[in-house]
């Protein structure tokens, strides 16, 4: 227990037994103050009577301020400043049982306060007739420079990544044909595939479709720019028909492509000389990914003003013909079909998978007497299978419905609505064989 024998005041706590033992404090210092050990360390205590007089540091004071209330000053003692200027100057400090109570503290200022700002004067209106003043435009020196963004820097030019092809060759087949559907030969190419913008050309020699000649050497000039591929357009002979050509290619994922193929109208005749068509013209459009044939869709049109045909001794006109097909979902649609003359008519539409089966269906209308000529032979040729040409609305005109279909290796017709189906290669044999001279009548 810490405590001073010289005024017999106590610090701390009044159980003297136990702070004895905790802390064991012995009066060495004259004047009733303590000295106490912990260990090999030595502590002196010695707190300030009640009444003592510390001497302050010296402190210039004026009167005005020495009067002034403790609290203006910011004091937490209680007593007077001396007004002498002595470099020493005694302040009595209130013992802890003096009644003296401190002045009260500051206030102190809210978080949220703000220096005190300058109120601006309130706005005097104008004398009635004064004319406005205009405001003050900025000085080109005041007014702030505009904001502009750096120049790009333009990348260097990439060069450009080229393509050679020599002596190639692209065949389509199908499983159910022998020969090739489509195949292009002798195919040669010199084509920008990346980098900066050029022009090539590709270069075929001969077009074919099941062994017809369609083309030979045809030349397309394609012109590169990231990403795709665009062809000038190009005039090209396809089977004798000139017609104008332009495609584009994408060098993206799946290799989109489009291709359209229009016809002026011109007349064609065939080499041996058994068709001819005047006023020919026709437009045909393809697109879709060039590695998902499934994803191809097209659409082709063509009609002509006059077509003659001749099948053995016989010939046929027709004033007017048009055809319309669609390939959508990996099928092509004949939507419809016409041939239109004053002895003879035809009239069709069908469909043709991918897989080669076909189905469609065929109007044909002929005069009574051809008509009756038709029947006869058919009845020698097919004497189990009765076909006749019922009338129209009159009795000139005899018309007949032809159902046919199957696939390329097992062709079928029907002449009774699809009740029996009779196979076609069979048919054509035994005509041939009972009417040697007689080729059949023109089939769709």
């Amino acid at each position: 227990m810490l405590g001073c024998k010289r005024h017999g005041e106590k610090i701390g706590s009044h159980n003297k037994s136990a702070n004895a033992r905790a802390y064991p404090f012995k009066s060495a210092v004259p004047g009733g103050c303590q000295e106490g050990k912990f260990g090999s360390m030595t502590c002196k205590f010695s707190p300030p009577p009640p009444r003592c007089k510390i001497p302050l540091p010296h402190c210039s004071t004026s009167a005005a301020s020495a009067s002034a209330p403790h609290g203006a000053h910011g004091c937490v003692g209680h007593g007077k400043f001396p007004t002498s200027t002595s470099p020493h100057h005694d302040y009595t400090f209130p013992s802890r049982h003096s009644k003296a109570s401190c002045p009260p503290p500051l206030p102190l200022l809210p978080q949220h306060h703000q220096p005190l700002r300058r109120i601006p004067p309130p706005p005097v209106a104008p004398e009635p007739g004064t004319p406005p003043v205009p405001p003050v435009a900025p000085t080109p020196a005041d007014a702030p420079a505009p904001i502009t963004d750096p120049a790009p820097v333009a990348a260097p030019p990439s060069p450009t990544v080229w393509l050679k092809i020599s002596d190639g060759f692209l065949a389509l087949t199908h499983s159910s044909q022998p020969q090739p559907l489509l195949e292009i030969n002798n195919i040669s190419a010199d084509l920008p595939i990346a980098g900066a913008p050029a022009t090539g050309h590709l270069h075929a020699g001969s077009l074919n479709a099941l062994s017809q000649i369609l083309a030979s050497n045809g030349q397309i000039n394609l012109r590169w720019q990231y990403p795709r591929w665009e062809s000038e357009t190009t005039r090209l002979s396809f089977a004798g028909i000139y017609a104008d050509t332009k495609f584009q290619v994408g060098r993206v994922a799946g290799l989109p492509f489009s291709v359209m193929v229009a016809q002026e109208p011109q007349n064609w005749q065939s080499s041996d000389g058994p068709y001819q068509i005047n006023h020919l013209q026709s437009i045909h459009r393809l697109g879709g990914f060039l590695i998902a044939p499934q994803t191809w869709q097209g659409e082709s049109v063509w009609q002509t003003n006059e077509i003659k045909a001749s099948l053995g001794q016989r010939k046929f006109q027709f004033f007017a013909s048009h055809s319309r097909l669609l390939l959508q979902d990996s099928t092509l649609h004949c939507t419809d079909f016409r041939l239109l003359g004053d002895d003879y008519s035809i009239l069709g539409n069908g469909l043709l998978n991918t897989q080669g089966e076909c189905l469609g269906l065929a109007r044909l209308i002929a005069p009574r007497g051809t008509a009756d000529s038709w029947e006869h032979r058919w009845r020698q040729a097919f004497p189990e299978l009765p076909v006749s040409l019922r009338p129209m609305y009159n009795e000139d005109r005899r018309v007949i419905d032809i159902l046919c279909g199957g696939t390329p290796t097992q062709p079928w017709l029907s002449f009774d609505q699809g009740k029996s189906l009779l196979d076609l290669r069979k048919i054509l044999q035994r005509w041939q064989e009972t009417n040697p001279a007689t080729p059949l009548p023109p089939a769709p």
